[in-house]
């Protein structure tokens, strides 16, 4: 006699619910993508392939060049500098790019016009890059891609505390930038912004160690307007550029590693 067999169920998930597992990915990856989208964003607003500590080694390095593929080599005290000639920067073709390196280590004496090179040297850091284009470079299409880093940090102004005073005033020199059809600003955060209170009467006494002509009673301005990095794009067609300015950081970052180790 023949028994009737039974199909046997088959193995797995039903099938609404492998549906309803997709769509669960699907949106998962919409989460995601969105989520690199924003961690591009770069709030030290960094210039592309370095980070404002690098060394003038690291720097050629990062662009796979040495002291030979570099123009203007230049080495003394406290400063080191190059350019790189040639580069592609934020999707156009540039005619240089120049970075400028800043040692700010002190011996006894505290001071700034000091520097024992025996001891000292080697601690250059990356403070600042100037980005020279061709006349006629399509620099809207720079801004877009500046934008998709840097994006956040987009300002209507920036306040820039010059280490020089043009003026011959001997007081702490601030020149303001805005945002016009010419040119674009970038900023990240105030100075006052970083320092924690119980760093804070460290910081307004030994700041003005590093910027010229500052004193103790600049500090309310300096830290409320200066910010730890500024980027300025010139859109002039005739010589367009953008000048990235680290040196508050590189300030900060000193100070806060003096603070420490007194501590």
């Amino acid at each position: 006699m023949n028994r009737k067999r039974h199909p046997k169920p088959k193995k797995g998930f039903p099938k609404p619910y492998l549906l309803f597992l997709l769509f669960i990915f699907v949106l998962c990856s919409c989460g995601n993508s969105q989520e690199s989208e924003s961690s591009a964003e770069d709030p030290e607003l960094n210039f592309p392939k370095t980070t404002w500590n690098m060394s003038s080694p690291e720097v050629m390095d990062a662009y796979s060049v040495t002291e030979d593929d570099v123009n203007g080599y230049y080495s003394a005290g406290r400063s080191i500098s190059f350019a790189i000639p040639d580069l592609e920067i934020f999707g156009e073709q540039s005619a240089s790019a120049h970075f400028s390196f800043i040692n700010l280590s002190l011996g006894a004496s505290q001071n700034m016009q000091d520097f024992d090179e025996a001891s000292a040297d080697g601690k250059e850091v990356l403070a600042s890059v100037t980005v020279a284009y061709p006349a006629g470079t399509d620099m809207e299409h720079v801004v877009k891609e500046m934008n998709q880093l840097y994006g956040k940090q987009s300002l209507s102004e920036i306040s820039v505390f010059s280490l020089y005073d043009p003026l011959g005033t001997n007081t702490l020199y601030e020149q303001q930038e805005k945002e016009t059809d010419t040119q674009k600003v970038w900023g990240n955060d105030t100075v006052a912004s970083r320092i924690s209170p119980d760093q804070l009467s460290f910081f307004r006494e030994n700041w003005p160690i590093y910027q010229s002509n500052m004193t103790e009673d600049d500090w309310e301005t300096f830290s409320e307007k200066g910010r730890m990095v500024t980027i300025l794009c010139s859109m002039d067609q005739k010589t367009p550029y953008i000048q990235f300015e680290a040196y508050n950081l590189a300030v900060y970052h000193e100070l806060e590693k003096r603070n420490s180790s007194a501590g």
